[in-house]
């Protein structure tokens, strides 16, 4: 199976640090002697936060500008180079690949991820609009 790990279900910002959250490391190591193939995906490889507003789909339907600026930018690819310099030093060995943000949604069969809304019936949705249908 190949399952893909958003970087924040592993990893956590305490402080100016990275940590690993408990139990990520056993669970990974887990996965990985199961046979699973493990793809380290984050929002922080994302191609339009870090280069071309043209990437972002909002921006192309108009629905939002080009709001991101060259600090905005650089601060995104910080982060990335944040997030690959934790998973050399603590995470090394885990992942078969990390996202690089070309692809858009990667094709997996599973998804880790720490924030995630699941709608698969209409009480999935109607909880959705009762937690978010007001402005």
């Amino acid at each position: 199976m190949i399952i893909a790990v958003d970087f924040d279900s592993v990893a956590t910002r305490i402080g100016p640090d990275l940590l690993c959250i408990a139990g990520a490391r056993e669970s990974l190591a887990a996965l990985k002697k199961a046979g699973h193939v493990l793809l380290l995906w984050s929002p922080r490889t994302n191609r339009a936060r870090q280069h071309l507003a043209e990437f972002d789909p909002l921006v192309r339907a108009g629905v939002t500008g080009d709001a991101q600026d060259d600090a905005s930018r650089a601060s995104w690819a910080a982060a990335d180079r944040e997030m690959r310099a934790f998973v050399d030093e603590y995470l090394a060995g885990y992942f078969d690949a990390i996202d690089d943000g070309r692809q858009g949604c990667p094709c997996v069969d599973l998804w880790v991820m720490a924030r995630s809304v699941s709608v698969t019936d209409r009480a999935g949705w109607a909880a959705l609009s009762g937690l978010y249908g007001e402005p």
